[in-house]
């Protein structure tokens, strides 16, 4: 058996491959997102873009929760891929 690959297990028409498309081609950073400043004993933060492609992934299947979104981190196909 060969290892699966997330491109070759998301269909090319997912709504995932459209919402990264279209941030991808914004400039996020102008926008006001930025990495946060963390003290020397903190996490890393995540990325402001990868971070936005969740939320608007989020909105618009309309899960509001965090709880939710952490869920669907786990267990979504496509919020993985994105």
């Amino acid at each position: 058996m060969l290892p699966m690959c997330l491109d070759d297990m998301l269909p090319e028409d997912a709504e995932g491959r459209t919402i990264d498309a279209i941030i991808e081609k914004m400039d996020v950073p102008s926008m006001g997102f930025k990495y946060s400043e963390t003290k020397a004993t903190g996490r890393k933060p995540y990325n402001p873009v990868e971070m936005l492609k969740l939320c608007v992934y989020s909105y618009f299947n309309g899960v509001r929760s965090s709880r939710k979104i952490e869920w669907k981190c786990y267990r979504n196909i496509e919020v993985i891929w994105l």
